[in-house]
């Protein structure tokens, strides 16, 4: 019997199997189509990072570029392109120079953290949908150009002008120590070692108010590592790391930050600002205090006592530090190597230690005019001169009168601050010499009577008075057992600021705004509490001393600090 094999239908297993085939094929073809697809993305990633990376060197350099050139403003031109990156165009403002940059690249936004602030914003049509004017701003003075030496060029942080290396200042680096400040930080203070720090010296008392002060300090790490940051300010602080803000605070508070770091040198610094204080005009105290820790818990460095050699302690050349103030226009020191002087001696060391303190260097010939256009309502009560030469030059004072430009200049709100011999003794001429006045100077300028009567004899102490104190008068080496003293005849409408044992006034204050007494008459005319605080002519010392130590010119600031307000919070 014939046996039949039953045999499968033709496209049955070879159906299945070419099926499986083309499935499996498929799910290779997506595989790859993925692959390739997060590969495109990866590589699009890596080149949009490099773009922004570039485009931040690139804005970065040109703002670089702008500052050096002298540039105050740039423009730049925004295209936001499918809600994400923004194409800027960098120049220079038209009114101002050419185009100092193309095209670059930023994802929100590579112009971050360059300390730019907008001017103006306009809107505009296509293709360019906004532009916003940026002003390239300074926003810190430091003493050495550490940025640009060290690889760290931020236009934002440098001003051009002060760039170049200066010389250190011989002063103290201490400051206080705030212990409630270290209290919030669990288990206290990590760095013993690390100290309050300020730059102006005996800041643990007293320093001046209202505009910051910057501490710098760029470290290397040999690896990649996490640092935490302990910071702390009296009274607003803000940690910068590399251009970037990192924390923020106010006295009595501590601020910790943990950055991971690349290996490499990194920059930071501290921005402090002291606030007027509520308390007496000369305790207001400033400091600022950090520490740095790498992720195995060794302290990479502190803010140390000092920066230089002075008090005895080690010198720490690591950190450099602003100055105290950009210049301001109505604040001026007198003292010109063309003209005489008297008692004092170095009067220019003076005039750059207050520079650096906002005042600008006015000469013999150009006094007058000063003078003149602060003769005014509106100028008269915000500006203060400072004589470092104690030689009145001719275009302040051509004759021993009311009338004369410095008087004018007391008459209309301003403050004087006189120091070493007796005021308008002498005037000066250009070519160094002088014409002796004598007290009739003194009493035809100011209408301030001395006889000569009571002039101290040398070396002996004089006491500050409760309004002396009031303007740091007290701390040595000024009053205490100075060289030389001559005091003032002690008119009732001039203000004592120290006596001396004869009864004279060592140190006084005479105000002449508002309502100035009569020249020469005396009496009452300052009786009123009103004008306790008003501006005028303070005189502080009569002795030979020059005016390069350190410790004459702190005092000098605090005396100027007190005369402007610094101290108070309040217009002096």
């Amino acid at each position: 019997m014939a046996r039949f094999l039953s045999l499968p239908k033709a496209g049955g297993l070879p159906d299945r199997a070419m099926s499986l085939v083309r499935q499996e094929r498929g799910a290779v073809l997506l595989t790859f189509i993925l692959f390739l697809t997060t590969l495109l993305l990866v590589a699009s990633l890596v080149v949009d990072l490099g773009r922004v990376h570039l485009a931040r060197a690139q804005v970065q350099s040109k703002l670089d570029a702008a500052a050096l050139a002298g540039a105050q403003q740039v423009l730049v031109r925004e295209w936001r392109i499918g809600g994400r990156l923004v194409c800027a165009l960098v120049e220079i403002d038209p009114l101002q120079g050419p185009v100092i940059a193309r095209q670059t690249w930023d994802e929100n936004l590579a112009l971050s953290g360059l300390g730019l602030e907008t001017v103006s914003w306009h809107s505009y049509l296509e293709p360019a949908p906004h532009a916003r004017v940026l002003r390239v701003r300074a926003q810190v003075r430091l003493r050495i150009g550490a940025w640009g030496v060290l690889g760290f060029p931020w236009a934002s942080w440098t001003a051009q002008a002060e760039a170049e290396p200066r010389q250190r200042a011989e002063n103290p680096f201490t400051g206080p120590v705030f212990a409630q400040a270290l209290r919030p930080l669990p288990g206290g203070w990590p760095a013993p070692a690390a100290e309050w720090v300020w730059n102006f010296p005996r800041a643990e008392v007293t320093a001046p108010s209202g505009w910051p002060v910057t501490f710098v300090r760029v470290f290397e790490l040999a690896g990649p590592a996490r640092v935490t940051f302990h910071v702390s300010g009296d009274d607003d602080f803000v940690l910068w790391v590399n251009g970037q803000s990192i924390v923020s605070g106010s006295r009595p508070e501590v601020r910790s930050a943990d950055l991971d770091l690349w290996r490499g040198r990194h920059a930071v610094a501290v921005q402090v600002t002291n606030r007027p204080g509520p308390g007496a005009p000369a305790a207001n105290p400033a400091g600022m205090i950090l520490a740095a820790y790498d992720d195995q818990g060794s302290l990479l460095f502190h803010s140390r006592g000092n920066l230089s050699s002075a008090a005895g302690r080690p010198a720490d050349a690591s950190w450099d530090w602003s100055s105290y103030s950009p210049p301001h226009p109505d604040w001026a020191v007198y003292a010109d190597s063309g003209f005489s002087g008297s008692w004092v001696s170095n009067p220019l060391a003076l005039a750059g230690y207050l520079q650096d303190a906002g005042f600008t260097l006015v000469g013999g010939a150009a006094l007058g005019a000063w003078l003149q256009d602060r003769a005014s309502a509106e100028r008269g009560p915000r500006s203060l001169l400072v004589f470092a030469q104690d030689v009145v030059p001719e275009s302040a004072a051509s004759s021993p009168s009311p009338t004369a430009p410095v008087r004018r200049f007391l008459d209309a709100g301003g403050s004087v601050l006189w120091l070493g011999d007796v005021p308008f003794f002498y005037m000066g001429r250009p070519g160094g010499t002088r014409v002796t006045w004598g007290l009739p100077g003194l009493q035809g300028v100011l209408g301030v009577l001395d006889d000569g009567s009571r002039w101290a004899a040398t070396g002996q102490a004089v006491v500050p008075t409760a309004a002396g104190a009031g303007y740091g008068l007290g701390a040595a080496p000024w009053w205490g057992t100075p060289a030389s003293w001559r005091a003032l005849h002690g008119d009732l409408w001039a203000q004592p600021l120290a006596t001396a044992p004869n009864g004279g006034l060592a140190a006084w204050r005479a105000s002449y705004w508002p309502n100035p007494p009569e020249p020469a008459l005396g009496g009452g005319y300052i009786s009123a509490s009103r004008r306790l605080n008003a501006p005028g002519f303070v005189r502080v010392f009569d002795a030979p001393v020059s005016l390069a130590d350190p410790a004459l010119q702190a005092a000098s600031l605090l005396v100027a600090g007190q005369m402007l307000g610094w101290y108070s919070g309040q217009a002096p």
